[in-house]
């Protein structure tokens, strides 16, 4: 089973008049339906953000077909990312008197439970649903390969033991031999899935290669987009970093590392994060086409692929 999907459906870019959703489209529920029409997956960015309530993930879940999965992107205080204090959930805000306009990075176990524990409950109405895929753990960037931090990831996916957990590395000394055999044979034996991600390529250990791979007979790409001029940028809006249309060429190579790993695995996920404007859809558009094209039509029979006319020209 091949799961295809952009990192967002809702980034501010996409929703322009006329880009990619239909007019009648004219809340949120509307374009979740239409985009579930054309892809099976989707990846909800934006729980790394802010916890969602179950009532908004119980509307997502009726607003989709059964075939359909959201995988999330978990709270960036579980992986160790700076939050805004604004964004953890009232109850365990008042543990920061004073913090309201700062970012702050939290290590307290215990205050990471309790965020677990809201994460959990929000997610529940689409894991009742049987629409919830895997949860993505993506570690910073400064996340340099050491004992300590390998011991670190698994205190951290522990916190939601009992979901599906896939874990993505954003330091070169993760894929330095022998850490990375090291990191992936720890991985497996915790019951999580490596992220094979596609980035930015710099001289430094600062970005990552591209390296596919399969620990727990579920694979998971996501593609980041290859813009080195933004990637490392102060940009005015996070979607700058992602503004890369990849070629066809790219996406034909990119669906051959696809092949290769499927007979490895169960389930594929492939994710596309260059979310600017229409390049996400588009990419992921093509991926579903050539790979419908390479199965006779086995894959995506059951999805409504667009036209040539929501294509833009390669």
């Amino acid at each position: 089973m091949i799961y295809a999907g952009t990192c967002s459906w809702a980034e501010k870019t996409l929703l322009k008049k006329g880009l990619f959703y239909p007019s009648g489209c004219k809340n949120g529920g509307d374009r979740l339906r239409y985009y579930s029409s054309i892809f099976n997956c989707v990846e909800a960015d934006s729980i790394y953000y802010s916890i969602p309530k179950p009532e908004t993930t119980s509307e997502w879940a009726e607003a989709v077909g059964d075939d359909f999965v959201f995988s999330v992107k978990v709270y960036g205080a579980l992986t160790g990312h700076p939050i805004d204090v604004r964004t953890l959930p009232a109850d365990i805000r008042n543990e920061f008197p004073g913090e309201t306009e700062n970012r702050i990075k939290i290590d307290d176990i215990e205050i990471l439970k309790q965020i677990s524990a809201t994460l959990r409950d929000g997610l529940y109405p689409l894991s009742k649903a049987g629409k919830l895929g895997p949860l993505l753990f993506q570690f910073p960037p400064t996340f340099e390969f050491s004992r300590e931090n390998l011991a670190t990831v698994l205190k951290r996916i522990d916190l939601l033991k009992g979901f599906e957990i896939a874990v993505e590395f954003r330091h070169g000394s993760w894929f330095i031999h022998p850490n990375l055999g090291f990191a992936l044979e720890t991985l497996k034996d915790a019951g999580a899935h490596y992220v094979t991600a596609d980035s930015p390529q710099f001289k430094d250990r600062a970005s990552v290669p591209f390296f596919p791979e399969v620990t727990c007979q579920t694979a998971y790409f996501r593609f980041h987009g290859r813009n080195r001029v933004n990637w490392r940028a102060k940009v005015k809006e996070v979607s700058l970093r992602y503004d890369y249309r990849y070629s066809e060429k790219e996406i034909e190579d990119f669906a051959a590392s696809i092949e290769k790993v499927i007979e490895k695995s169960k389930r594929v996920f492939v994710m596309f994060n260059n979310c600017r404007g229409k390049y996400a859809v588009e990419n992921t558009i093509r991926m579903m086409e050539i790979l419908n094209e390479r199965s006779g039509g086995k894959i995506f029979e059951k999805k409504n692929i667009p036209g040539k006319e929501l294509l833009l020209p390669f």
